[in-house]
């Protein structure tokens, strides 16, 4: 386990200080942009928190995995690529499981984490106007 965590800390520092590093800011901003909406369209549509029904949901799994791939599924191919030009521009060689892996980070994987807060955050905001509105109503 040591060994894994040093091999990605190392692999992080030579792409955070290498060529092409804007992407390692760039595309998380850009998923967490997509999960924010996506996070706001559940908390409208009350839907329950998005890992939360990925993980334990088994009936709509294929369709949350499907919309999932709808929203981040062009910044994943565009990590892929750039990562695929960085290791050829750093290594002069691809290794195919470590672009997999930097894909997943930076796009699925801050996507994954911020769509349910969003959407527990937003769901909040929603139930206190909802209260508001219904103490006023309820005054008339």
């Amino acid at each position: 386990m040591e060994n894994f965590l040093n091999s990605f800390l190392d692999a992080v520092d030579i792409r955070h200080n290498g060529p092409m590093s804007f992407r390692i800011i760039i595309q998380p901003l850009v998923s967490l942009v997509y999960a924010v909406i996506a996070g706001i369209k559940d908390a409208k549509a009350d839907k329950p928190p998005f890992l939360k029904a990925l993980i334990l949901g088994k009936a709509s799994r294929r369709d949350l995995l499907k919309e999932l791939w709808k929203d981040v599924g062009k910044i994943f191919i565009l990590a892929t690529v750039l990562e695929i030009i960085f290791e050829l521009i750093v290594f002069k060689t691809v290794h195919p499981l470590e672009v997999l892996r930097v894909g997943f980070f930076l796009a699925i994987l801050p996507y994954l984490i911020m769509r349910g807060p969003v959407e527990r955050i937003v769901h909040l905001f929603i139930k206190k106007d909802e209260d508001k509105t219904s103490e006023s109503s309820s005054k008339n």
